[in-house]
């Protein structure tokens, strides 16, 4: 019997990956162990053609089939878990290309390039490729994002000082509830951060004096108190500005 089996193994060089060993006999295990050992077309117990069968029943590339047995060999998973590992494994890579090959976000040319390169080392199943250069990337997008949000923070200063301007003009021509609105705005702008309370400070004290023109007497008191708050904190008790504020609450 344990001689048919043998020929039998030889001649397929089938062992499936879901065989549970533990439930054979000793003697069936030696066989499989002894030809799979001996047997150069099996990689990790599992025979070529099974690699091939695998990675169309799973639908991911041969290499990939084989990295995943490595996890599962790195893992120590059980054998009987195999089956449902392999698969869970399986839809997880599919899900990744998916989501990178889906990726379509204009960014620099680099960062793309290297997306594209740990797509392609995903598809062969080369994770320690891919994370090398996903962290490529990523490096090269935070320095990205740093970039941008020094220009979104100048951006914000600039478009507040305009909304200041134009609250002016409208001082000017004596539409005092349409000044409190832009000052409003221009206070809601910028950004945060004591590098850029003061100038808050100063377009709150715009804006409560703005509104206290425009018989807005409570939203008045609100903006000179936040503007008070912030001076107190960051000023001399003797500078004028200090003095200022309080005068007109």
């Amino acid at each position: 019997m344990i001689v048919n089996l043998r020929k039998e193994l030889e001649d397929s060089l089938i062992v499936s990956y879901f065989t549970n060993t533990e439930d054979l006999s000793k003697e069936v295990a030696v066989v499989i162990s002894n030809h799979l050992n001996k047997n150069k077309s099996i990689v990790q117990g599992i025979p070529h053609q099974e690699y091939i069968r695998l990675a169309k029943d799973l639908g991911v590339t041969e290499n990939a089939v084989k990295n995943f047995f490595k996890i599962i060999e790195q893992k120590e998973v059980p054998r009987e878990d195999w089956d449902f590992t392999l698969r869970q494994i399986a839809e997880r890579h599919k899900e990744l290309l998916s989501r990178l090959d889906q990726f379509n976000i204009t960014v620099d040319e680099e960062i793309q390039e290297l997306r594209l390169k740990a797509e392609e080392a995903i598809n062969n199943g080369d994770y320690d490729a891919a994370d090398k250069h996903l962290d490529e990337a990523l490096d090269r997008q935070m320095v990205c994002i740093n970039n941008a949000e020094k220009q979104l923070t100048n951006c914000k200063l600039s478009a507040a000082e305009m909304k200041v301007d134009k609250g002016d003009l409208e001082l000017i021509r004596i539409n005092y509830k349409e000044a409190t609105k832009l000052f409003k705005e221009a206070v809601e702008l910028v950004p945060d951060g004591d590098e850029h309370e003061l100038k808050k400070a100063e377009y709150l004290q715009k804006w409560g004096d703005a509104a206290y023109y425009a018989g807005l007497y409570d939203e008045s008191k609100t903006a000179l108190e936040q503007c008070l708050a912030i001076r107190e904190r960051l000023l001399p008790k003797d500078d004028t500005s200090v003095a200022t504020t309080l005068n007109n609450l």
